[in-house]
């Protein structure tokens, strides 16, 4: 089980090795069979009648993406078709051949119109080489600069339209889901102006529309890189969504410089979609449509976070492009503006979607979310990292499951098992439970910036006395929180346990304390709470 960020339960979210997928449509369930009364039922599992069949339709999904691209989708089929219609997501799908993302997207397209699936989630950035066009105003330079102008666009029928471009492939549009902003990313220096990319090497995934327009700006595209290359200094930046910005790396962001975004395209096999019912072709639609405003807030969260964690680093600047510099920029993308009006559907989109983004407020908590001082070794960003964050900030109750294979990544073995985790306004308990272990702690914990410091007030159980936590022992490391996990890492300033390189990751399964999830079979004693 699995439980994104709105709370629900994914129950029909897999991954790519979960099931095997045959030649033929992989709908699964028959198109044609009987109900538990020997009824005839549709593609959609609808019986002669129209009474409802008990079995619900079960339909496979190629998803080549990160697994949490599917999860809101997937829900919401369940959710509107009221567990009539669900989707198997066969997550990451192909990553196990090692071929990348772009590649195995253009794979997941190729393999729906086949007939492998009647499902496909693909970026919309990968059908200009198919030979679809329709989508190519999506990612047009400053076009779509800000989430809410994505979403705007995406409820208007600029979005039917353009999946209409699907029309005569063997493939049908579901829906467009939003995808997260590229935004530039500097690491030698920012990229705010046109002469900050002039001779540069800019790494970005394959997009035609933006590849064009660094050429336009005179930088060098790249879409491989190594790490030799990033050290050395001879690539000068990246162009991707705010969530892959790493502090390692990057030194400057420019959060107003908008490459566009990377919608999802779900797609259908034509003939797999025309053997369901109506009602569940509908069904699909709905999902897709109420999916948008639920990922874009998921979306948003996720770059608030990361930018709230670059910003607590103290090393990395959210530069943002003066006015002017915003108009040479501009000046520079029209080449490729005259480029994409070569397309007549196109040139229409381009119209559209100008005028929704004129006609569509700033939101301030957006903006606000990127407010970070202009210089990252500022004073007041040095102010800002030195103050205490409020213990509060990770009040809730965490789960891990620490394994052999974790082991043998670097994890010290005595950390084996099921771990729970309760942290409560600055205290702390623990459970672990491991073959014939069974271990306790509780204490103290306070926050200072990036670091966390358990202050241990006592520990028992049954395991080896070097495995238990004694009174008066101190730990700290590194913590994150991101996307409901809470990365735990070695602090080389305080006593950190974890060896350098290994991450600890805990899933907040509630951000309530709850001690009644700690293990029963060893709980801590009642003086833990500090009640």
């Amino acid at each position: 089980m699995h439980l994104d960020r709105t709370g629900s339960t994914v129950r029909t979210h897999r991954t790519q090795n979960s099931i095997w997928v045959a030649g033929a449509i992989a709908l699964l369930v028959p198109l044609a069979g009987c109900t538990a009364t020997g009824q005839s039922t549709d593609a959609a599992g609808g019986k002669a009648g129209g009474e409802v069949s008990a079995e619900p339709v079960v339909l496979q999904m190629f998803n080549p993406l990160l697994e949490n691209s599917s999860a809101v989708f997937v829900d919401q089929v369940e959710k509107v078709s009221n567990g009539q219609l669900r989707i198997e997501s066969l997550d990451r799908w192909k990553a196990d051949t090692g071929a990348d993302a772009v590649v195995r997207e253009q794979s997941a397209i190729d393999a729906v119109r086949a007939g492998e699936a009647p499902l496909a989630m693909t970026t919309s950035l990968a059908w200009h080489d198919h030979g679809v066009r329709s989508f190519d105003a999506l990612p047009a330079p400053m076009l779509i600069d800000r989430p809410e102008v994505q979403t705007a666009v995406l409820h208007s029928n600029i979005a039917s339209d353009m999946l209409a471009g699907l029309d005569g492939s063997g493939l049908t549009g579901v829906g467009i889901l939003p995808g997260k902003l590229s935004i530039p990313a500097g690491i030698s220096h920012p990229l705010t102006d046109v002469a900050d990319y002039q001779g540069a090497a800019v790494a970005m995934l394959p997009n035609a529309v933006a590849e064009k327009w660094l050429t336009s700006l005179g930088a060098n595209h790249r879409v491989f890189v190594t790490s030799d290359e990033v050290e050395s200094g001879a690539i000068a930046g990246f162009v991707d969504g705010m969530t892959q910005v790493s502090a390692d790396l990057e030194t400057s962001i420019t959060p107003n410089v908008a490459f566009g975004p990377r919608p999802v395209v779900i797609s259908g096999n034509t003939a797999a979609l025309a053997a369901l019912s109506d009602q569940n072709r509908t069904f699909l639609q709905d999902a897709a449509r109420s999916s948008i405003d639920i990922k874009a807030r998921n979306d948003q969260t996720d770059a608030a976070e990361a930018a709230a964690a670059l910003c607590r680093t103290g090393t990395v600047a959210f530069d943002k492009a003066d006015p002017a510099q915003l108009a040479a920029l501009r000046a520079s993308a029209e080449p490729v503006y005259q480029w994409l009006r070569e397309d007549t559907a196109t040139s229409g989109f381009l119209d559209r979607i100008q005028q929704i983004s004129g006609a569509t407020p700033v939101d301030p908590a957006v903006a606000a979310a990127f407010d970070c001082p202009t210089t990252a070794t500022s004073t007041t960003m040095a102010a800002a990292s030195a103050e205490p964050t409020t213990t509060g900030s990770l009040d809730g109750t965490y789960t891990s499951s620490v394994t052999t294979e974790s082991e043998g990544t670097g994890l010290p073995p005595e950390n084996l098992g099921e771990w729970v985790v309760v942290l409560d306004r600055g205290r702390f308990a623990t459970t672990r439970q491991h073959d014939q272990d069974c271990t306790w702690a509780f204490g103290q914990f306070s926050i200072d910036g990036d670091t966390i410091r358990l202050h241990y007030e006592g520990g028992g159980g049954v395991a080896p006395p070097n495995v238990i936590n004694k009174s008066g022992e101190e730990l700290g490391f590194h913590w994150s929180l991101y996307r409901n996990v809470l990365t735990l890492t070695n602090q080389p300033d305080v006593i950190s346990p974890l060896p350098e390189g290994v991450e600890w990751n805990l899933d907040q399964v509630s951000t309530s304390p709850d001690p009644t999830v700690l293990n029963p079979q060893c709980p801590p004693p009642a003086e833990a709470s500090g009640n």
